[in-house]
């Protein structure tokens, strides 16, 4: 038995991991909270500090008619999430990440090779459709996605960079990010979303380059395997 498990504690010196150089755009630790009211006229918040790109976060919630959405940021029944809640009729939510208007960074968004933004979500009961604009010194690119992930429970959403489309100038260049914005748009009314953490990612995972202790484990896990096979010729 023990020579089994110093073989798989030496396989997993080798496992695949995510990016290590993820660049955090949110991770919804501070508190905000927003109240729909008049239809067509939006109202707006701002937030300032640490976990979030850029240190401000500005939201704007535009009832589009109905009324009573709510849009909480670290509620006390869900911290370091953020939820939609449409109690009556439909709405628009967007988070803007500038810098407080004059821009951030310019930060690199393929840091380590990453290649998707990524929207963590944990949950939905209907479709919230989702815009995601990012924005350079060259231009602005955007994706919109139609929102069913979310429905089946907690989901990461990638967005890859290479899926984005042209909006102005020539684009935005992802190694040199000066804002990020994400709308939401529900269409059907009483559509409630609940999300953890906006970053970058990298979906072709790296391999992990072992440490000269791991490849000493690793070397322990093999010598450990020939003894066991060895061992189990002589009793056959």
């Amino acid at each position: 038995m023990k020579y089994r498990i110093l073989g798989t504690v030496a396989a997993a010196a080798l496992l695949i991991s995510g990016s290590a150089n993820a660049v955090l755009i949110d991770d919804f630790n501070l508190t905000q909270t927003l109240t729909g009211a008049t239809p067509g006229f939006p109202v707006s918040s701002n937030v300032t500090g640490g976990g979030i790109i850029g240190g401000d976060r500005d939201i704007t919630l535009t009832q589009v008619d109905g009324s009573g959405t709510e849009v909480f940021v670290n509620p006390g029944l869900f911290p370091g999430n953020m939820v939609i809640d449409n109690a009556s009729g439909n709405s628009i939510v967007t988070l803007t990440y500038d810098g407080a208007g004059s821009g951030f960074g310019p930060v690199n968004f393929e840091a380590g090779g990453d290649d998707t933004l990524r929207i963590v979500g944990l949950a939905a009961d209907f479709p919230i459709a989702i815009t995601v604009d990012v924005t350079s010194a060259l231009g602005t690119s955007q994706i919109t996605d139609p929102g069913f992930s979310f429905l089946g429970g907690a989901t990461n959403l990638d967005l890859l960079y290479s899926s984005f489309t042209t909006t102005s100038g020539s684009g935005a260049d992802f190694s040199a990010v000066t804002g990020v914005e994400f709308t939401f748009t529900t269409a059907a009314g009483l559509e409630d979303l609940r999300l953890d953490l906006f970053e970058t990612q990298n979906t072709v995972p790296d391999i992990v380059i072992p440490e000269p202790a791991s490849l000493a484990l690793f070397g322990l896990g093999l010598i450990g395997l020939a003894g066991y096979r060895r061992r189990a010729a002589t009793r056959s």
